[in-house]
């Protein structure tokens, strides 16, 4: 049996697909106290700290005595919409504290899993710790992987490191090289992507949704039903205002946007949303982009104005925070504590990962 550790651990995606490869995690680090006790209500085996990643030393990881660390540390330094102050980003202190403390370790890590935003790979926080690695003696190889790539109708592209101590990958022929498919999964090769499962499969039902979430009012023009899916479908407003911006799919579709920590409460790039009546089609082209706009405005565009009721019959939601985990891969029985309100989820589940990746990854690295 393979022990771990897990560091920036947030809902315990990493820990998800740990345990598919018979990698058991001893300890999780992770600031977002929310996230934690997400983490625990999951995996409650673990022991999930808020402790500083900064705040650890090397009798810590001599007593613990892993095989295998996984890391997921904050994008915010080198995401394209932050500063991108890098290694000076006060967040980076962290992940290069953590790897500061190898070289000293008398027991260190045979096996390392990083996971980031696409960009981390031009960043210096990256060279500062591939310099450290291969000083040491690892090998390393690392990718651009989308679940697409696994038949998950969800677009979510990230970057990974995964790095082997004194022992070669099954394929070295790609150490030190930047890959977007894994060598040991023909099928995930960009060339050779198979269509992507429905979207319908990773929907809730109605007899799955708790009643406790129908507790929660979204907005004001929303009157009470019986539909529990009712607290998510957009408001006349939202409609009228964003409906040209959405990025829409429907059960039948095998394609969803990346859902970030902005989800539920931004529209453009946070993620998709769901019709439900796939019957009825309207071109988005026929309705003005700017519904503000005034009446001169519309004639000099020739565009309609907005039909509120035909908006309205298209019967367009939100997906439930239980359906981003289920197109993250995390658990059939994953689940959020009952006082969590959906804004909270959306954002941790923003935070998260796809644990099919991870899974799949930790595959090949296992591999010898």
């Amino acid at each position: 049996m393979l022990k771990g550790l897990e560091f920036f651990s947030g809902i315990g995606g990493l820990e998800a697909a740990a345990i598919n490869n018979g990698i058991t995690i001893i300890n999780a680090w992770d600031l977002n106290t929310s996230a934690n006790e997400v983490h625990k209500l999951n995996f409650p085996q673990t022991n999930v700290s808020s402790k500083g990643i900064e705040g650890l030393t090397s009798k810590h990881f001599q007593k613990l005595k892993s095989d295998i660390w996984l890391a997921s540390p904050p994008c915010q330094p080198v995401t394209r919409l932050g500063k991108k102050l890098d290694h000076e980003d006060n967040r980076s202190i962290g992940v290069l504290h953590l790897f500061n403390l190898l070289d000293g370790l008398e027991d260190k890590p045979k096996y390392i899993l990083l996971e980031n935003v696409v960009g981390f790979e031009s960043s210096t926080t990256r060279k500062m710790i591939i310099n450290i690695i291969t000083n040491i003696g690892y090998q390393y190889q690392e990718f651009h992987l989308s679940p697409t790539q696994f038949k998950i109708p969800n677009q979510r592209t990230r970057y990974f490191l995964l790095a082997k101590l004194n022992e070669e990958f099954l394929n070295p022929e790609y150490n030190q090289q930047l890959i977007n498919f894994i060598p040991t999964i023909p099928s995930s090769h960009p060339d050779r992507v198979e269509i992507c499962d429905n979207i319908s499969i990773y929907l809730e039902k109605l007899d799955d949704l708790d009643n406790d979430e129908t507790e929660e009012v979204v907005n004001d023009e929303q009157e009470e039903t019986d539909n529990p899916f009712e607290i998510y479908y957009l408001s006349d407003k939202m409609l009228s205002k964003f409906y040209n911006i959405l990025d829409i799919t429907s059960s039948n579709n095998n394609h969803s946007c990346c859902f970030t920590k902005s989800y539920g409460r931004y529209f453009e790039g946070t993620g998709s949303v769901l019709q439900e009546n796939e019957f009825l089609k309207i071109d988005k082209s026929h309705f003005n982009n700017n519904n503000q706009n005034n009446n001169n405005d519309q004639q000099e565009n020739n565009n309609t104005p907005i039909d509120i009721e035909q908006l309205r019959n298209l019967n367009i939601r939100f997906f439930t925070p239980k359906e981003i985990a289920n197109l993250h891969h995390f658990p059939k029985e994953f689940k959020f504590p009952d006082n969590y309100s959906k804004k909270q989820c959306y954002k941790l589940l923003g935070n998260s990962l796809c644990v099919k990746v991870v899974d799949s990854l930790l595959s090949y690295l296992l591999s010898s």
